[in-house]
């Protein structure tokens, strides 16, 4: 993954969606152009991890609320209607699933360094 985060360069991500899956996950995502920023980066990275059975995601976005019932669902889209953020994304975080608190906790991060992409190697015989 540093390998892989070495040469990225940070971006502005602009956020201005929320929405649902079903009634019981609340998210918020971000605008077309960032959306298509993140996608690039998260493409390039995902398929230079060669890690097999790996899920490759297309909808970046962040949840807000999981595991809601309908009533709370409505309460969660009564509070959250509108939103208009920016933030630099400038690195990834490696997670892990605790099953005793039942969440992702953060075991890494790898930062954007914006170096240069190293150029493939050229062989020749002579």
């Amino acid at each position: 993954m540093s390998e892989l985060c070495n040469s990225e360069i940070p971006i502005d991500v602009h956020l201005n969606y929320i929405d649902n899956y079903g009634f019981q996950t609340i998210y918020i995502a971000p605008g077309d152009n960032s959306k298509d920023e993140l996608l690039r980066i998260m493409r390039r990275i995902q398929q230079n991890l060669n890690v097999k059975g790996l899920k490759i995601s297309d909808a970046p976005h962040m949840s807000i609320a999981r595991g809601l019932n309908q009533e709370k669902s409505i309460i969660a889209n009564t509070l959250f209607k509108t939103i208009d953020m920016t933030f630099c994304c400038d690195r990834i975080a490696l997670r892990r699933f605790d099953r005793q608190i039942r969440q992702f906790v953060v075991i890494d991060e790898f930062l954007f360094k914006s170096n240069p992409a190293p150029l493939e190697r050229q062989l020749a015989l002579f």
